[in-house]
């Protein structure tokens, strides 16, 4: 991995991309001091291009991973930095699927319906977006039923974002976390296995 970022660091249209993918890299294996550093490099990067909504969505990615394990304040903190930054429809969702897993249900719904409403046919939206948050929003109220209803709406969960990646496979793990707490788990170890057969055959 290092004499490969190496390599694509020395071409100039890269940078971003490898530091963020070495911050993603770190957190991975737990070095997540790191990886947040790498992650602050990469947005003032992108702040200092003047290229705000991408140092938006690389913010608010972070975030996302911050609120996957439990650091809850500091993901708050990067959502609003990222909302500042831009008002991509990628970062309004992910935010709104942050603030749900923070807890912040009212916020969350409030991103999550302007979405809809400014973009009433955008695909990415109705089947992932939102899905996504509803789901954590039930999951976090402890209605199982309901999230696991949400989740199963999103018949792109294997799907790779057009302009961001960074979050693919996040609606099978939140889908996988949402059949545990309803004490599903057969049927959570089933789901993995059809999904991981999916992408073997996609590979």
């Amino acid at each position: 991995m290092e004499r490969e970022a190496n390599f694509l660091m020395s071409k100039p249209e890269s940078e971003i991309g490898v530091l963020y993918v070495e911050s993603e890299t770190a957190a991975y294996v737990g070095q997540f001091s790191r990886a947040r550093e790498l992650a602050k490099r990469v947005v003032e990067a992108l702040r200092q291009k003047r290229q705000k909504d991408r140092a938006g969505a690389y913010e608010v990615q972070a975030a996302l991973r911050e609120a996957l394990i439990g650091n809850l304040p500091l993901a708050k903190a990067q959502v609003e930095d990222a909302l500042t930054l831009s008002q991509l429809n990628y970062v309004q969702g992910v935010s709104a699927i942050v603030l749900a897993l923070a807890g912040d249900a009212v916020k969350a719904t409030q991103l999550a319906d302007d979405l809809t409403t400014r973009f009433p046919e955008n695909t990415m939206i109705r089947v992932h977006y939102q899905p996504m948050a509803r789901g954590v929003i039930a999951l976090k109220e402890g209605n199982t039923g309901k999230a696991i209803e949400a989740f199963s709406l999103d018949t792109y969960e294997l799907g790779m974002f057009q302009w961001m990646s960074f979050v693919n496979l996040y609606p099978a793990y939140l889908h996988g976390l949402a059949l545990l707490a309803a004490h599903q788990g057969a049927t959570a170890v089933e789901e993995n296995s059809r999904r991981f057969s999916t992408i073997r055959g996609l590979s």
